[in-house]
């Protein structure tokens, strides 16, 4: 009917990542809910769980965008070998890298705006305090510069996309991996 169509049309005007977020915020705040509903304390530490985790996956994916999308960057340019051409503009080597750290940061832009709900839901159920927003967020921003940092770091030493990105998800990993074996073996008795 004329009046489906045009709320198909209506939903087609919301990009399908404020649906994403609009989402997971509902199923957060659900999960939170359905996890422990016994006791009020309960359920702020688990919203606070919920949010440190929750948080932290999304800027270990958002990390991840960044991060690919800058150990590749260089390295496509001169595989494709339009790295002369763009070499040749009259502009300094600093702006072109510049450009390409603010590009790979850029990537996760949308993810970014998403990921901006679960502290707004962390600080409105009471799970995590207004005064941790900011710091949470600088900490969000110097982990995904670090990333775009080292991957553009590794564009422009290594000769290939496929060498640049392994290694980039290698150094990650142990790196990753080896600040959990060491916080675990921390805690062993």
């Amino acid at each position: 009917s004329a009046q489906t169509a045009r709320f198909v049309r209506m939903l087609n005007l919301v990009p399908w990542v404020v649906w994403l977020c609009v989402s997971s915020v509902f199923m957060l705040i659900g999960f939170a809910a359905v996890v422990d509903v016994s006791d009020s304390g309960d359920m702020l530490a688990n919203m606070n769980g919920l949010v440190r985790w929750g948080g932290g996956l999304v800027v270990c994916v958002m990390a991840l965008m960044v991060g690919l999308h800058a150990a590749g960057s260089v390295a496509r340019e001169r595989q494709q070998e339009t790295l002369t051409d763009l070499l040749t503009i009259p502009r300094p080597r600093s702006e072109i890298l510049s450009a390409k750290w603010i590009g790979s940061l850029l990537k996760a832009r949308a993810m970014g705006f998403g990921a901006l709900a679960i502290p707004l839901v962390g600080v409105i159920a009471e799970g995590l305090s207004y005064k941790a927003v900011a710091p949470m967020l600088a900490a969000t921003f110097a982990f995904l510069a670090c990333a775009a940092s080292f991957g553009l770091w590794l564009s422009v030493r290594v000769p290939t996309v496929q060498r640049a990105t392994g290694l980039w998800l290698l150094a990650v990993g142990l790196w990753v991996g080896g600040t959990f074996l060491a916080a675990e073996a921390a805690y062993m008795e």
